[in-house]
């Protein structure tokens, strides 16, 4: 027998968490990238975190409320920026159709990347790309530069993305949560090829330690790892931030061994 609640019962019960993502291969997210730096760390995603999803492991370490509460926030965030850029009248509409900023494109062989522009901002000769973040740290450690993960889907975006882009913005917005974020704060991404490899740009400073080659050259390692159905070795130490909120990490240290090269 299904078990009956009253509406006041069905709102004090705790919502179940998110459901186990399945995967279509070969496609691929930005907020999975990475690339390997010149003195050999990784910047951006863990491979075996990937690669834990990919292969259909539970989660060990569930998202907890506040983390989720800061996904709200940003989307509310994000809202509110597209509000404003129309209000500034540089929110061109046919741009911002959901199947212009949706896009999947070809990266290598059959594997796609798959990923959605926040914005598409521009008024009579200019015209950029805008990724939304909120932030909870201090603004001064945002003010240094965008965070790996959010300067890697830029880059991508700006790099694969049509229509092309002459460059894209990282917009920092501070979270009610914090009391620490307190402006907004604006990082321009552009890129340029040198030897052959492609960087990115921030405010006028090139980035050596990552290249559009190097980032793909992940996703193909990652690919393979999952074709294979074996774990890549860990990157990161145990106390890293990456470690601390991967959503596997009790598996990944307490259970499973090192992993493999491939």
């Amino acid at each position: 027998m299904v078990k009956k609640y009253s509406l006041l019962e069905l709102l004090k019960k705790a919502p179940k968490d998110w459901p186990k993502v399945v995967r279509t291969k070969w496609r691929f997210w930005p907020t999975e990238a990475s690339c390997k730096a010149l003195d050999g760390k990784v910047r951006g995603k863990c491979l075996r975190t990937c690669a834990y999803q990919w292969l259909g492991y539970d989660v060990t370490n569930p998202v907890n409320d506040f983390v989720k509460e800061c996904g709200n926030i940003g989307n509310y965030l994000e809202d509110k920026m597209i509000r404003e850029c129309k209000a500034k009248g540089i929110l061109p509409p046919e741009l911002n159709k959901k199947s212009v900023r949706k896009q999947q494109v070809i990266m290598f062989d059959d594997a796609q990347l798959s990923g959605e522009i926040d914005i598409l901002i521009g008024g009579g000769t200019q015209q950029a790309g805008v990724e939304v973040k909120s932030y909870v740290n201090s603004t001064y450690k945002v003010e240094a530069g965008p965070k790996d993960p959010h300067l890697l889907q830029a880059f991508l975006y700006l790099c694969m993305f049509e229509p092309k882009q002459p460059y894209f913005i990282i917009a920092y917005k501070p979270s009610p949560l914090s009391k620490w974020a307190t402006k907004d704060v604006y990082h321009r991404i552009d890129s340029v090829t040198l030897d052959g490899k492609t960087h990115p740009v921030i405010n006028g400073k090139i980035d050596r330690d990552i290249s559009l080659e190097g980032i793909i050259e992940r996703y193909r390692a990652l690919k393979k790892y999952v074709e294979a159905g074996v774990l890549p070795k860990r990157e990161f130490s145990k106390t890293s931030k990456n470690c601390e909120y991967c959503p596997y990490h009790d598996r990944c240290w307490k259970t499973d061994p090192e992993g493999t090269d491939l």
